[in-house]
């Protein structure tokens, strides 16, 4: 009789040795990893997005792609895994990304970069509308940008607590490279936080 979901999860729970069908589990994850990608239009999944235990249609295919993940790094370093070309290849075409972590700082970073471009287009829209924008039209006087910009309802001139928590960390790891010491900023990251900040 087939395995269904259930019977997977009894078997894990007596801690099963799925080596003995390494293929057949295999091609198991990876239906449940095509129809996650039809649902969700992603399979950027890690350990973190399980649901401890909970009896979900796609739990452990979280920790099942952190586990790839390792299995790429050994083969990248030339150590045994089963994880082969061809593996590697049917991961790649349903959009696998190797390291997670450069996923995740990519699109804080894309997200903070969105916010301040929006904003400065609405300060800049605001304060041609207050103070127009003639040449000669101020005079002598100096004159401040409004701050507490409202659009559609929404205040927009704070950025959201968690992306304000990621950029404080990347502003430290900036100014802590440019003196010189050992940083998780690659060059890569370095230039492109030097042109967000040009735009803060």
């Amino acid at each position: 009789s087939p395995l269904t979901d259930e019977r997977e999860a009894l078997l894990n729970k007596i801690n099963f040795d799925w080596d003995t069908n390494h293929s057949y589990m295999w091609n198991r994850r990876m239906e449940k990893l095509r129809q996650y990608k039809r649902e969700h239009g992603h399979i950027n999944l890690t350990k973190a997005d399980d649901t401890n235990g909970a009896e979900t249609e796609f739990e452990g295919l979280g920790s099942w792609l952190d586990t790839q993940r390792t299995e790429y790094r050994f083969k990248m370093n030339g150590l045994h895994t089963h994880l082969t070309d061809e593996r590697v290849e049917e991961l790649e075409r349903l959009g696998i990304v190797w390291s997670i972590w450069d996923f995740k700082w990519n699109a804080k970073y894309e997200e903070v970069k969105k916010f301040y471009l929006r904003r400065n287009m609405l300060r800049d829209e605001a304060a041609s509308a207050e103070f127009g924008c003639g040449v000669g039209k101020f005079g002598n006087k100096s004159h401040t940008i409004p701050t507490g910009l409202v659009h559609d309802g929404a205040v927009i001139d704070k950025l959201p607590p968690s992306l304000s928590v990621w950029l404080r960390d990347q502003k430290r790891f900036y100014k802590a490279r440019f003196r010189g010491e050992s940083t998780p900023l690659s060059d890569d990251r370095a230039e492109k936080l030097k042109m967000l900040l040009e735009m803060i």
